[in-house]
């Protein structure tokens, strides 16, 4: 699941029994398809290998057998799936992004619509989308058909997962603070490029789109915006838009000239980023926890302790 609250979970397929009806198989194994995440698979290639996943069925009693799409090539497996109508229990997939919509794969059949079950056998979901109407309309259609068992941030340590990552013992070996403003972030950049000789200082996401390693608001966000559509107590802006994002573009083209951020800006893929960090290339980033730090951190450490 992507995290974003919005359409990310597992839809029951229509054929575990047809359109309102759901039976419970005790006792029978599943199929579940699902696309590995990313910070998992750099770990563990496949779900049978994490131990979360065991222990998800030791707890539910439920067998699964997982079908999982190669990395990075879950859209185009779906639409061989759906093709070919031999079509498993449950799917877990970003329905948002579905041709026309989850309302549009529940009227062709792909997806069963979920209110009876929800109804029936999820009382404590049903009382918890109950009472927060603002997370309970995110996860069904206009029609009011709800598509997925939802993953809900309810807390915000599960948002929070994503954001500047920086080679904290570079900072120490140049006598400089953990950056808080942007002067202070400037000061690190230059001093990793200067002082160590770094190519890139900082790297981050090019890939899909230029500065996509941004859209969650890092750097950006220090002009008081974001890159793409957001809410501003109630109403809703579009960051480019705004003068800060004149501020921020000036900012990174200053940046660039002085060498600070990755000559590649435009291209850079996650492998890229992956590299640039664990060799050195680059000093900071902006990347998760979980793919970012938890992959390079051991990686790094093994080469310098220290790091």
């Amino acid at each position: 699941q992507t995290g974003s609250g919005k359409g990310a979970g597992a839809g029951l397929l229509a054929d575990t029994g047809g359109i309102g009806s759901y039976p419970i198989r005790t006792g029978k194994t599943l199929t579940y398809w699902a696309e590995l995440n990313g910070n998992a698979a750099s770990i563990k290639p496949s779900f049978e290998d994490i131990p979360f996943f065991r222990e998800w069925q030791k707890r539910t009693g439920v067998k699964l057998q997982f079908i999982q799409p190669p990395a990075n090539q879950a859209k185009e497996a779906m639409n061989v799936l759906l093709a070919s109508g031999e079509l498993p229990d449950m799917i877990e997939y970003e329905w948002a992004s579905f041709p026309g919509g989850p309302e549009k794969a529940i009227k062709d059949g792909y997806i069963l619509r979920l209110n009876e079950a929800i109804d029936r056998y999820a009382p404590n979901l049903k009382k918890y989308l109950g009472g927060h109407p603002e997370i309970d309309k995110q996860v069904k259609t206009a029609d009011g058909s709800y598509y997925v068992f939802p993953f809900i941030q309810g807390d915000d340590r599960l948002r929070t997962y994503q954001g500047p990552v920086i080679r904290k013992d570079w900072l120490d070996e140049l006598g400089l603070p953990v950056p808080a403003t942007i002067d202070e972030w400037h000061t690190a950049l230059k001093g990793f490029k200067e002082k160590k000789g770094v190519q890139a200082p900082l790297t981050f996401l090019g890939v899909p789109s230029p500065l996509f390693g941004i859209e969650n608001g890092a750097f950006v966000g220090a002009f008081g915006i974001k890159k793409g559509f957001y809410l501003d107590q109630g109403e809703v802006k579009f960051g480019p838009l705004e003068p800060g994002y004149k501020q921020f573009l000036a900012l990174f083209r200053k940046w660039y000239e002085e060498g600070l951020l990755d000559r590649n800006i435009a291209t850079v893929d996650t492998k890229t980023l992956d590299s640039n960090m664990i060799s050195g290339r680059s000093g900071a980033s902006i990347w998760n926890a979980g793919a970012g730090i938890g992959t390079w951190q051991p990686i790094v450490q093994e080469r310098d302790p220290n790091a």
